[in-house]
């Protein structure tokens, strides 16, 4: 009967262990990771004119006979300002139009992260999440990334996850099945007057996991942005022109700002009547924007 009894507790013992020490795998397709690019002296910082982005991992591929995970970038607009500079708060668009070229593969055996660069054809240990205190890591930009401490966090979605801190000349952190506070796939460092850095980390219902500089996709717009329609713009998609119309006699405030997938203001106008027509258009993927003093309202359309 004792070494019955004994066996239970060992069994529960090591059932307990396996539980605690689970492995949040980093390579998943249900979360996104938004990253903003810092500029120094940039007028709304930590922004610049480039991004910030949100990336999702979207299937796989085979490069030198090894598979690798592919990633698409989502670009972040700012709703208060039609063009550059970028300033929050931002929408995000619902349309790919930013594809990087690195690639990630991710050894759970081991609880290793590599990343392919497939401009320089270099693969390199990106994120190593078996790391102890005192293991280092050396990255291409920023050099020896030490891992100085390891401890436990539990992530917004009641996750356990390992954190891995490093306290030397840039600082640094990683963090189990998330990456690092450069974001999905630059180095896991702090930078120093510009660089990029991890905004949000959110999964498919819009839980954010980490992070608070967190925004909607355009589907998905909420407050400082009017969630009553503003105007309609139609056809869409559009052969040749497209109706911009008001409800109503606009307001001497109202104004139309068209930018394309870039960011680019290629319309920027104050509207005086209830029907506006925009026929020189070239084909593509367009933001409408309608906004006064009380609302901003924001839609997709497509000119084939």
């Amino acid at each position: 009967m004792k070494k019955f009894l004994l066996i239970c507790l060992l069994m529960l013992f090591f059932n307990g262990l396996s539980v605690g020490q689970s492995y949040q795998k980093f390579i998943n397709d249900q979360l996104f990771w938004d990253v903003a690019v810092a500029e120094m002296g940039y007028i709304c910082g930590p922004y610049s004119d480039f991004g910030p982005w949100r990336y999702k991992f979207n299937g796989d591929t085979i490069i030198n006979n090894t598979n690798y995970s592919k990633i698409i970038g989502f670009e972040h607009f700012s709703i208060n300002h039609p063009s550059p500079p970028k300033c929050e708060p931002f929408y995000v668009d619902t349309i790919s139009t930013y594809i990087p070229l690195i690639f990630l593969r991710e050894d759970t055996i081991n609880r290793k992260v590599y990343r392919y660069d497939s401009y320089l054809d270099l693969e390199t240990l990106w994120y190593d999440f078996n790391a102890e205190q005192g293991d280092t890591i050396i990255y291409p930009n920023y050099g020896p990334f030490i891992v100085d401490t390891v401890f436990d966090i539990i992530t917004n979605d009641g996750v356990n996850r390992k954190y891995f801190e490093y306290y030397g000349e840039w600082g640094g952190f990683y963090i189990e099945g998330l990456g690092g506070v450069g974001g999905l796939f630059n180095e896991p460092f702090y930078y120093f007057e510009a660089g990029p850095w991890l905004m949000c980390v959110k999964d498919h219902q819009g839980q954010i996991i980490w992070g608070t500089d967190c925004y909607d996709f355009t589907t998905n717009i909420s407050s400082p942005v009017s969630s009553n329609p503003l105007f309609k713009a139609y056809p869409n998609p559009a052969q040749s022109t497209i109706t911009i119309e008001l409800p109503a006699q606009p307001s001497n405030n109202t104004n139309l700002t068209i930018l394309n997938t870039n960011g680019q203001q290629l319309i920027n106008q104050p509207i005086s009547e209830p029907q506006t027509e925009i026929s020189h258009l070239p084909t593509g993927i367009y933001i409408v924007k309608v906004w006064n003093d009380k609302d901003v309202m924001v839609q997709k359309v497509v000119k084939q």
